[in-house]
């Protein structure tokens, strides 16, 4: 299994904090429930959550049930981080607060997720949704489970809202579709060609489930948008008028009439 994940960050002044991490089980009572990812996001509210806090929560209440089955030890984990997370919760702004976790053992994955982030599954240069929901639908204080299997040369596809939506405007899924296999270093570069499109902060993770390959790797990749703040635009603009040959020459002019006049005034 392959884990590549995209960072974008690319607009000012965006009040939110995203978080991901990727633990790789080490004891053999670790193993026996698999890799364990979480992504977290939260914006101005919620001061109190600490994204890190709640992965660590879930990641020992998890891994304390390796007795249990991989699905029995999920489930139960989940039901306390439900638990944990409602008497954390500013119940008013929870909407604020994006959570995901995934766990992965062999060719079973279980998944579970709080807000807005999307989910995909690709097989065969095909997409499935595994995280539709209604846009008018209540927002859930629970964490919701997903349960499957996973194939040789699948995709599992997690993005924040706003890559996706841009995923979506900029056809990345459409040349995802096309790329099957998939291939990490072509995905890569169509990221760079639409550079530009993305004007918001977020992520995209992908797991990669390659024919054959058996040993785990992960890698990260960073699109940083250059934003000019409005006083970096003015210094420049500033420093391109004095630059040119006529205003040099007025202010030699100004600064030899200011020396006359100092010199008048001490010698006068």
């Amino acid at each position: 299994m392959q884990v590549f994940e995209f960072y974008f960050q690319s607009k000012l002044g965006e009040e939110k904090i995203i978080k991901s991490s990727f633990f790789e089980p080490k004891t053999i009572y670790e193993k026996r429930l698999g890799s364990l990812y979480f992504l977290g996001e939260k914006g101005s509210f919620n001061e109190e959550v600490s994204l890190e806090e709640i992965f660590v929560f879930f990641k020992e209440r998890f891994y304390k049930k390796s007795a249990l089955s991989f699905q029995k030890a999920f489930e139960e984990a989940i039901k306390e981080i439900n638990f944990y997370l409602k008497g954390k919760l500013n119940q008013t702004f929870s909407p604020d607060l994006n959570l995901l976790f995934l766990a992965i053992k062999d060719k079973k994955f279980a998944l579970a997720k709080l807000g807005k982030f999307e989910i995909q599954l690709v097989r065969g240069g095909k997409i499935f949704n595994l995280s539709k929901r209604n846009k008018k639908e209540r927002f859930s204080f629970s964490l919701k489970i997903i349960l499957g299997r996973v194939f040789s040369e699948d995709l599992i596809l997690i993005n924040t809202e706003q890559i996706f939506e841009i995923f979506e405007k900029s056809k990345i899924f459409e040349h995802l579709k096309k790329m099957y296999p998939f291939n990490p270093k072509e995905f890569k570069e169509v990221l760079e060609s639409k550079k530009e499109d993305f004007k918001k902060t977020g992520v995209c993770a992908i797991f990669f489930f390659q024919k054959g390959k058996t040993d785990f790797s992960k890698e990260s990749f960073s699109f940083k948008k250059e934003v000019k703040t409005e006083i970096q635009k003015r210094k420049e603009i500033l420093l391109n008028i004095l630059e040119k040959k006529e205003v040099k020459l007025i202010l030699a002019f100004l600064f030899f009439l200011f020396l006359s006049f100092i010199l008048t005034k001490i010698l006068g």
